[in-house]
This record gives structure tokens, sequence and C-alpha cells, in this order.
């Protein structure tokens, strides 16, 4: 297991985590993504929070993106309208996607179809352009990127957060860094991170999935445990620990 962190932190150990809870989010983002095969129910939206812009919310989305299909990341921008998040997010889940992210998030995300669909089991809508309908599973996970994101409505328990904090007002300007080119070195090494994070669910499967201390997330139960087993059984410290503080700071109406 220490060896397989290990290689799972030389990939990701570098971005500005502002502490343990974001970094074990992080970890299980990328869990998420690999295991969903494995989780019954949905899964909720992992938000990449930065102060600013070019600290690396988006370049860490690709590079889980890439360990999970060994292909570019195909970012899809949030609709401003409810008619055009029906119409992207249809035509999205008809494709099966094993992972969405939508980019640059800006304003306030209280997107109701999104809530809907981020605890559903499955989303049927009517085919654009026809009078058919079409009913589709919904197995992807979530991700969505963005610098000082705020959440309204009911968003808030559908969420965990990734906060990251380059500690400069140019973070894009930074260098010396261990990969510089990190998505190259990813989809190199895609094989042993791949392998590094199913090591990490074979072990606590192994050890019969002992329950985790984390407790459950309503509409995400499985999730929870699934995600949370798997990071503690890791000795992976702080997983969803941020969860009252994004409540609190990021709930527009409870403001």
């Amino acid at each position: 297991l220490d060896i397989a962190l290990d290689v799972i932190r030389d990939a990701i150990g570098e971005f500005p985590f502002v502490d343990d809870a974001s970094y074990a989010n992080a970890i299980g983002a990328m869990i998420t993504s690999v295991c969903r095969h494995i989780i019954n129910g949905p899964v909720p939206l992992a938000l990449f929070d930065a102060t600013t812009q070019g600290t690396g919310k988006t370049l860490l989305a690709e590079v889980i993106n890439l360990i999970l299909t060994g292909r570019p990341a195909e970012l899809m921008s949030a609709p401003t309208e409810p008619e055009e998040w029906r119409k992207q997010l249809t035509s999205i889940l008809i494709e099966l996607p094993s992972l969405v992210i939508i980019d640059n998030v800006a304003g306030v995300i209280d997107w109701d179809l999104l809530a809907k669909v981020l605890t559903g089991e499955a989303h049927k809508d009517r085919i654009l352009g026809k009078s058919q309908t079409v009913a589709v599973p919904i197995r992807c996970s979530w991700i969505a990127t963005g610098n000082n994101i705020r959440l309204g409505g009911d968003m808030a328990r559908r969420c965990y957060w990734i906060r990251m904090d380059a500690g400069c007002p140019d973070p894009f300007r930074r260098t010396g860094f261990k990969h510089e080119r990190l998505k190259e070195y990813v989809l190199e090494r895609r094989r042993e991170l791949l392998v590094a994070l199913l090591t990490l669910a074979r072990a606590w499967f192994a050890a019969g999935q002992p329950r985790a201390s984390t407790p459950p997330v309503g509409s995400f139960e499985h999730w929870t445990e699934v995600v949370a087993g798997i990071l503690e059984y890791a000795r992976v410290e702080g997983f969803l620990t941020n969860s009252d503080a994004l409540f609190e700071q990021s709930d527009t109406e409870r403001s």
C-alpha cells in the first residue's frame, strides 16, 4: 500500500492542496473514477476549487481523465440557461461517458437539472430534433473546476471539496516542478497509476471491506462506504473532513 500511495503522490503531490482533506478528497476522486463500476448508485460532484486562475485545477481533472481513459479530456462548459443544460446533459449522457468534467465554472452552482442527475441512476429525455425519448443509465463520475466556487440551493450536499492555493498572485508562472510536462508523464506511467489505485481497492476488498469511520453521505451511501473504506484502510486521513466548511462557506442561501 505504501508503494501504491507513493506512485499516486508522485503524480499529484505538487498540486497546492490547502489541507489533508483536499489531498485525501483528490485521491478519492481518482478512486471514484477508476472504481466507478463497483459503486452502486450515484456519486457526488468533485469540486476542484482554487483561489486564482492558473493554480492547476483543470490540469488535475485532465490527469484523472488520462489515468482513466488514456485520452485527452473533453471539457464541458457550464450553460447559462436551463434548456441548454437539458440539451447538453442529455447529449453527453447518451454517450455513456466514464467521466464528465465541467470546466471553469463562473458564478453560483445552482443547477436544478444537474442536482437531479447527480442523485439519480438514470436520465430520461427527448432526443434533440426528434420526437423520440431515450432513457440512459448514469454511471459516470463528475468533476467541476472553478475559482472560489460558490454553491446554491441543494448543491452543497451533492459535492465534495478539493481546494487549492498556490500562495502567489500568478501561479501559472511557477517553475521547478518535478514533472514539468505532467500530462506526458502521467500518460507514460498510466499503467503504474492504474495498478496503484486498483491496489488500494483490492487491499480493502481482501481485508473484508472493513467499514470506515466516515459517516455516510445521504444519497451517496455506497459511494461513501467504498471510497472512505479504501482510503481509511490505506491510512489516507482527512477524507470529507472539510465538508462542514464547504457547506457553511459555499451555501449562499444559508448565508
